[in-house]
């Protein structure tokens, strides 16, 4: 049998992940539409990054870990 407090607790998690949906879904400064185009030219970005600094490490014969960190501002778009 469940102890009372596992079944608060879980009715008061279940209820936080309720109000929480339903208040970023009210207060959401973009649409659905426009959100999901942005993470799609975010990953499209992001793997277009990955892929360009894989090619250029694919070519060097040293060992990868000193590419990975000098580039590590590129991959993360910060240069």
């Amino acid at each position: 049998m469940m102890n009372k407090n596992v079944k608060r607790n879980t009715a008061l998690i279940l209820t936080g992940l309720a109000v929480g949906a339903a208040a970023g879904v009210l207060l959401a400064p973009k649409s659905g539409r426009e959100t999901r185009s942005d993470i799609r030219r975010g990953m499209q970005s992001g793997y277009q990054r990955a892929g360009s600094a894989w090619r250029k490490m694919r070519g060097r014969r040293e060992f990868p870990a000193d590419f990975v960190l000098e580039q590590g501002g590129v991959l993360a778009g910060r240069c």
